[in-house]
């Protein structure tokens, strides 16, 4: 069985399942951007000409890829996501030339951009007519069927992170990326919030929550993890509400080294995104949450990630919280601090979840098993 793999980019998280594909079938991959840590460890690899129209949701239109297909001749056409153009294109082509379709999915929720209204009639029909659904989970399944899908059609492979050898806090302590005030005070509960610092990450929720969480332990510290275009408001923000001792923005990236050495100093983890008409963008996952909680970590999630009631559930793997809602976020990081003992019960079982249904071995397995099923 030839396949070829629709991605737009192959983040060092995919390696693993795409390797291993590569060495059980004839697998070809286009790409629209190369990634530097990957494009040298992984093979077949064809990076594809495009261009990106503005106010579209960014949406890139691959110049070639009609071509590319007609050159390869798949018997199984796979592309991740439903919004990209890379989709719209290699299902017109499966349908003119008769070969498979498969739909690879993380959206669970509608995407308010006006572009979005205008696609919404394809990827209805792509909902319907796809040969097989690969769903992140069970509320993205539920939105395809929404959309049209049949449900018998949609096999849910869970979204996943390499597995590995969690780094002690031993290992870490001389790092020099360590720049962050009290990273290693132990006296201090450190609260990470990892992402990009952009408006739906929900940072504004965490500083308005914040100022009562100060209010009652004084000892409680939030580390704002990542760069973006909000730094500024972000910092504004910290500084009109008098968090500057206890609030710290790092405003870089973190690379692996930097992500993983901050996850073992953590105490608690939040991904508070939030969904709402102004904002067009919706977290399709949190695979920050997965690596977090292979170092064991407390968990506090949005409602509006694709993650919470999938590998969080309320008060049993961790805590959901409405997003948006600072006063539901406060009072989650509150039972988190006061009662510890019960929440590293939760995050042991998140632990025990993580492996059980959300890891590599299982996400190969479930998308070996479905691609059977063609």
């Amino acid at each position: 069985m030839k396949i070829v793999l629709l991605h737009n980019e192959i983040k060092p998280f995919r390696l693993p399942l795409f390797n291993y594909l590569n060495s059980i079938y004839d697998v070809k991959i286009y790409c629209l951007r190369s990634n530097k840590l990957t494009e040298n460890n992984i093979k077949d690899v064809e990076y594809g000409r495009y261009i990106r129209i503005p106010k579209m949701q960014d949406l890139e239109i691959p110049l070639d890829l009609w071509f590319f297909l007609k050159n390869e001749k798949p018997d199984v056409i796979i592309s991740t996501d439903l919004g990209y153009a890379i989709t719209y294109i290699g299902y017109l082509y499966s349908r003119v030339n008769q070969c498979k379709f498969v739909l690879w999915n993380e959206q669970w929720s509608d995407i308010l951009h006006p572009r979005r209204y205008l696609t919404k009639p394809l990827e209805r029909l792509i909902c319907r007519k796809a040969d097989k659904i690969l769903s992140f989970g069970y509320k993205h399944a539920e939105y395809l069927i929404q959309l049209g899908a049949k449900e018998n059609n949609i096999s849910i492979v869970p979204n996943a992170v390499p597995d590995f050898y969690p780094l002690s806090k031993s290992h870490n302590e001389n790092n020099e990326f360590f720049y962050i005030p009290w990273i290693h005070d132990v006296t201090k509960i450190k609260i990470v919030c990892p992402g990009r610092l952009v408006k739906f990450k929900g940072h504004e929720t965490i500083l308005n929550s914040a100022v009562g969480i100060i209010k009652a332990n004084k000892n409680a510290r939030f580390i704002f993890a990542g760069s973006g275009p909000e730094f500024g408001q972000l910092q504004q923000m910290v500084n009109k509400l008098g968090l500057n001792d206890y609030v710290f923005i790092t405003g870089v990236t973190f690379n692996e080294e930097m992500k993983n050495a901050l996850l073992i100093n953590a105490d608690l983890v939040i991904l508070a995104s939030v969904k709402s008409k102004k904002i067009r963008a919706v977290e399709a996952w949190g695979l920050v949450v997965n690596e977090a909680i292979q170092y064991k970590k407390k968990i506090i999630v949005s409602d509006a990630t694709g993650v919470a009631n999938e590998l969080i559930i309320d008060n049993e793997t961790g805590g959901v919280f409405e997003n948006g809602n600072h006063i539901d976020l406060q009072n989650k990081i509150l039972s988190c601090i006061n009662h510890p003992e019960q929440w590293n019960i939760y995050a042991e079982k998140a632990y025990e979840k993580l492996i059980t249904d959300y890891s590599m071995d299982v996400l190969i397995k479930k998308i070996t098993f479905a691609l059977e099923e063609i």
